[in-house]
């Protein structure tokens, strides 16, 4: 058996010689195949598969091979010398391992991998160079740790600012003597005086500058004690007292000016929407086809298409009022009654057990009364809710369109029926969030609102230019038609919206060159 295993292996041991790993591991397979515990068989098993010619050679290799089943099996079967010798060439490898990942580490020259090339040559301590090159290790380190703080020192010393100077300076003193580090903490010291003395002139400044704007500041807040005094209480009660008294003398235009400029001062909005209706009571009123004229008798006549009786007017007496529907007539009467004539299909004209009534309105089938406590009331065609004003309070002022009823609060809010069908909902009731109102005006299908200060808002269908009064100014009357605007100025000219569509353009805002217009003389 010696005889035919000697030879295979001596030839498996010149294989590796020569670096054919592959015949290598073929011849130490026959050996095995004779010899399953051969040790050396295993060696050169071992010495193939990490490419090792020679026993000398697997000393030097760095690759550990503690874990491979070969080597193991070496030790199980190898005499104890050569047991003993496989342990050393395995340390050996382990070592040298060790040895090669710390010098990678160390070459790459970075702080955090120095650190780790001392660890590694910690481990493998009188290793070859392993000492040597642990404190050239910590040498470079020291090195690149100062040359970081002497870098970070330096950053912080281009802020400029007092606290980033004080870090500089701890920066520096940590690498007392590294190139210019001693030299950079003075600079530091010195600007840093230099700052804290700009910083205790600006603050003297400051000091100062807030010194000299406390009493502006004092002088302001006087001045604007007294504006506001006078702006709040003092101009305002001279012009609203103004107003009461051009009112009581009959001078509308002067009374309106006046509580215009009154602004909220007691009662002034509510004064002034009053005066607008007292100037604006209708007097004359025109429908599709008849037109209503009131008499300073307290008569009235009336003109056009009679086939409903919307002209039987002969007989009334004391009115101070007059409505026109479109196929109704309505008349308010001095002791607060209301009459009406005409079509009477919707129960527009049953009227006549209303009482105390100041102002009247009248739609395309309905009619509406303000009393005097503010409510009001209204009969006739209700199909689309512009009846429904039973729970209004605080009425100052009312308009009837078609299909909708506006009223006007005391606090200078809109409120509008509900239309109850979408196909005649063109946004005409979107009065909710005026406010500052002190006249309505309702159209076919738009509201229109006059504003304390002159201007006009308006909301509804607009088609046809209707509710294009944005920009109008200096307003004291309105009044709203199937497709156009019309707005008396305090001059008394007149202003009308542009109608878009030719087809309905009848001249009916062709107002230009009108003057003297309105009821604001003497009463």
């Amino acid at each position: 058996k010696e005889n035919t295993i000697a030879p295979l292996l001596k030839r498996a041991f010149m294989f590796l010689e020569d670096g054919d790993w592959k015949g290598a591991n073929e011849y130490c397979e026959k050996v095995l195949d004779r010899d399953p515990e051969n040790a050396r068989a295993y060696l050169g098993k071992l010495l193939a598969a990490l490419h090792c010619h020679t026993f000398e050679e697997l000393m030097e290799t760095n690759t550990p091979f503690d874990k491979n089943e070969h080597y193991k099996k070496v030790l199980r079967f190898a005499d104890p010398e050569l047991k003993e010798k496989m342990m050393d060439c395995a340390s050996s490898a382990q070592k040298n391992h060790i040895l090669t990942t710390a010098i990678a580490a160390q070459e790459e020259d970075s702080v955090s991998q120095l650190e780790e090339a001392i660890k590694l040559y910690a481990q493998i301590p009188n290793w070859k160079d392993a000492d040597q090159r642990a404190v050239a290790c910590q040498a470079r380190m020291d090195e690149k740790v100062k040359d970081h703080a002497l870098e970070k020192g330096a950053a912080e010393q281009s802020k400029d600012t007092i606290p980033a100077l004080q870090q500089a300076v701890k920066l520096f003193e940590s690498v007392p003597g590294w190139k210019d580090a001693d030299q950079r903490a003075e600079l530091c010291r010195k600007r840093m005086e230099v700052l804290r003395q700009e910083e205790e002139a600006e603050e003297k400044r400051k000091k100062r500058n807030r010194k000299i704007r406390n009493t502006a500041a004092a002088v302001l807040v006087f001045v604007l004690v007294v504006v506001m005094i006078l702006q709040v209480w003092i101009f305002p009660a001279y012009h609203y007292h103004r107003g009461e008294t051009l009112r009581e003398e009959g001078e509308n235009i002067g009374a309106i000016t006046e509580f215009q400029k009154a602004g909220s001062y007691e009662d002034a909005r509510v004064a002034l929407t009053d005066v607008i209706n007292q100037a604006t009571m209708p007097t004359i009123a025109a429908e599709f086809w008849h037109t209503v004229g009131w008499q300073s008798d307290g008569t009235v006549v009336a003109t056009g298409y009679n086939g409903d009786g919307q002209c039987d007017v002969t007989g009334w007496t004391d009115i101070v009022a007059v409505a026109a529907g479109r196929w109704h007539t309505v008349g308010l009467k001095s002791d607060g009654t209301v009459v009406a004539t005409g079509n009477n299909d919707d129960g527009q004209c049953d009227v006549t057990g209303w009482t105390d009534i100041v102002a009247v309105a009248a739609g395309d089938g309905h009619t509406v009364g303000l009393k005097s406590d503010g409510t009001v009331v209204a009969m006739g065609e209700n199909d689309l809710g512009q009846c429904n004003v039973s729970g209004w309070t605080d009425i100052v002022a009312v308009a009837a369109g078609y299909w909708h009823t506006v009223g006007l609060k005391s606090d200078g809010t809109g409120v509008a029926t509900e239309i109850t069908d979408d196909d005649y909902n063109l946004g005409q009731c979107y009065v909710s969030g005026w406010t500052d109102i002190v006249a309505v005006a309702a159209g076919d299908g738009h509201t229109v609102g006059l504003k304390s200060d002159g201007t006009v808002v308006a909301t509804g269908h607009n088609e046809y230019g209707q509710c294009d009064v944005t920009g109008w100014t200096d307003i004291v009357a309105v009044s709203a038609g199937l497709v156009h605007t019309v707005g008396l100025k305090l001059d008394g000219t007149v202003v009308a919206t542009e109608i878009t569509d030719d087809d309905y353009n009848r001249g009916q805002s062709d107002v230009t060159g009108w003057t003297d217009i309105g009821p604001y003389t003497a009463q």
